[in-house]
């Protein structure tokens, strides 16, 4: 609500796992534990899919990410431009690949960007409430996160190594450019 309030020009749309438009409904349909019993398929069911349907249905040119290089090994050489691994017609750009922790923040006090409220509760990097931890202050920003999951380091949103999945015909979408 924060983001719509202080950009009430830009068009939002939210992206739920499919069918399921709440927590209780999620849990009632797939368990309570699944993040725990099959993090993948809990990855793919409410992160991979709802974005995959939404660059389906939107159709973009380019989407863009928040991601970091020194958010961990994984990302450590990553470029501001990358092809979608999806879809080789379509750009990722990753604008803050470079960019440091501090920096980002200081960035977002500069502008008065809205923000998470849970990084004002020790919250350096959000992600499921299941597998987040607030940290030390001196803490790698990602030590809070995939708690419980062992050697798990991101959720399948950006993962080289997920299967690529079959795209529908591209004649049945056309191009959006969002702002």
């Amino acid at each position: 609500e924060r983001v719509k309030e202080k950009y009430p020009s830009m068009s939002l749309r939210r992206y739920t796992p499919r069918g399921l438009d709440a927590r209780a409904a999620f849990v009632e349909s797939h368990g309570e534990d699944l993040w725990r019993s099959n993090p993948d398929e809990y990855d793919h069911l409410v992160k991979v899919e709802p974005l995959q349907r939404a660059l389906d249905e939107l159709n973009p040119s380019a989407w863009i990410t928040g991601r970091r290089g020194t958010q961990g090994s994984e990302r450590a050489e990553l470029p501001i431009f990358e092809v979608d691994h999806d879809d080789p017609t379509r750009v990722k750009i990753n604008p803050l690949a470079h960019w440091s922790y501090d920096e980002v923040w200081e960035y977002i006090r500069k502008n008065d960007i809205p923000y998470n409220p849970l990084h004002d509760r020790g919250y350096k990097s959000i992600g499921d409430v299941q597998t987040t931890r607030p940290v030390a202050r001196d803490a790698d920003e990602r030590s809070g996160r995939f708690l419980g999951l062992e050697g798990k380091t991101e959720c399948g949103l950006h993962s080289r190594n997920r299967p690529k999945r079959k795209k529908k015909n591209k004649k049945d979408f056309k191009r959006t450019e969002t702002v």
